[in-house]
């Protein structure tokens, strides 16, 4: 027999997608935020881009490395976008501790997203 899988996750109140914001390892502290080696790693480079569910990303008609507008109530901003399989559906990241994050405002709320 086959068992239909669970959603495990529900819309934000207006159809939007909700924030994770995941404070990233190279930008937690005043000490590596401002080690200029260290911010041309993978990870920190990770950091600056929104990770999007594979549903959204493949809706959107994005590849890798495509612009998104991410907007959070009056704040909107502009961000490199990637796959990220590992998201729930209704979930979008946008690292807190970076510009961009900081211009989005609360680490959480929901977000609208959209092609750049």
């Amino acid at each position: 027999t086959t068992v239909a899988p669970a959603r495990v996750a529900a819309p934000a109140a207006n159809g939007g997608f909700e924030r994770l914001a995941d404070v990233p390892i190279y930008h937690a502290d005043a000490l590596v935020r401002r080690a200029g080696a260290l911010h041309l790693t993978a990870a920190a480079k990770a950091a600056n881009a929104a990770g999007l569910p594979a549903a959204l990303f493949d809706k959107l008609g994005l590849k890798d490395g495509d612009a998104v507008r991410v907007r959070q109530g009056e704040r909107t901003v502009q961000l490199p976008a990637v796959r990220d399989e590992n998201l729930a559906e209704t979930v979008v990241r946008v690292s807190a501790a970076t510009p961009a994050g900081a211009a989005l405002g609360s680490l959480s709320g929901e977000l609208v997203v959209e092609k750049a």
